[in-house]
């Protein structure tokens, strides 16, 4: 299913692939749509293709191009969208910012509104906010649900915060471990494949 969004691709991004660059990225899109053993390799695959610190024109066009090949597959627009959000994290690529100054107006207004959200909680430990939510929950109402939610979702950030240097940790590892694929031969990787149990067909 298409998504009603308009999708502006300027003279920058388009230049950013040829052919034979764009064939590789939709083919790569499809097979990480297609199953687990084939995502490893599509994700290599993008990853080449796109480079480890692609401009924002680039990097927006890839993903246009990832979004645009699994909406011919027909899947909606909320499907599309959490599955480039899982392939672009083991990417292992830098995201770059947008240089578009509308959508850096609309991220500074994000920014200013979650923070003024989140001041809500200041000097609140999680124990008190999930006791927060317990106390929320327990008289239930459609506001105390929704402010229950908007504390669930401060807890789910702090956790995130706590957890960032992994995360980036993760990310340098997925990257590091992607050079160094590119540089084994055919038969390590095989050898490799089968050390940890995955199975790759090979056509002659």
């Amino acid at each position: 299913m298409q998504s009603s969004k308009t999708v502006v691709i300027t003279a920058e991004m388009s230049s950013q692939f040829d052919d034979i660059a764009t064939a590789k990225l939709t083919s790569s899109s499809l097979a990480f749509l297609e199953s687990e053993t084939t995502a490893q390799t599509a994700i290599a695959t993008f990853s080449e293709v796109l480079g480890a610190k692609p401009v924002w024109a680039r990097y927006e066009m890839s993903r246009i191009i990832f979004v645009e090949s699994l909406a011919g597959e027909g899947l909606s627009g909320d499907a599309i969208n959490q599955r480039w959000k899982r392939f672009k994290d083991q990417l292992g690529v830098d995201v770059p910012k947008s240089d578009n100054p509308e959508s850096q107006a609309r991220a500074k207004a994000r920014a200013e509104a979650t923070a003024k959200k989140r001041a809500e909680f200041d000097g609140k430990s999680i124990d008190q906010l999930k006791a927060d939510i317990k106390n929320l929950t327990a008289n239930a109402s459609m506001a105390n649900l929704k402010k229950a939610g908007e504390v669930q979702k401060e807890i789910d950030t702090r956790f995130k915060e706590e957890n960032k240097g992994q995360e980036e940790y993760r990310k340098d590892l997925i990257k590091s471990l992607t050079e160094w694929l590119k540089e084994q031969s055919t038969n390590d990787l095989a050898t490799m494949a089968l050390n940890y149990g995955l199975e790759v067909s090979y056509e002659k």
